[in-house]
């Protein structure tokens, strides 16, 4: 008998709570809000990959007020590798400068030209 009390009990607690939840998640959910009205787009011509020209684009087609904000994913795995390239070449040189330092021996250098460098060039 314990049991089916218990059991009835917490079957009418969680009854009121999630009457409760939907009442304020409904709340919640009705606020007009610009992040109830999210939009992704995608295949998004060149001329046109800034937060800025994004957003212009839109409130060209629309009003003024209808677009709060507009932003451009980006995709940066080639930036990704120009910055780690960019480290492995500073702690190269900071190794020179403190070999430098240390032994007073100026280290060897080979000249590559700047654009090279990004190519995969030596």
């Amino acid at each position: 008998v314990a049991a089916y009390i218990i059991l009835f009990y917490t079957l009418r607690m969680l009854s009121k709570e999630l009457d409760w939840y939907a009442e304020f998640r409904h709340k919640y959910l009705s606020q007009r809000m610009p992040r109830n009205y999210t939009i992704y787009v995608s295949g998004i011509p060149e001329e046109l990959r800034s937060d800025f020209a994004l957003g212009d684009y839109f409130r060209s087609w629309s009003s003024e007020s209808a677009v709060v904000q507009a932003h451009m994913a980006m995709d940066t795995p080639t930036l990704d590798s120009y910055v780690a390239r960019r480290q492995v070449v500073i702690e190269k040189l900071e190794h020179a400068i403190a070999r430098e330092k240390l032994l007073g021996v100026k280290a060897q250098h080979r000249t590559i030209s700047f654009r090279n460098l990004f190519r995969g060039g030596k």
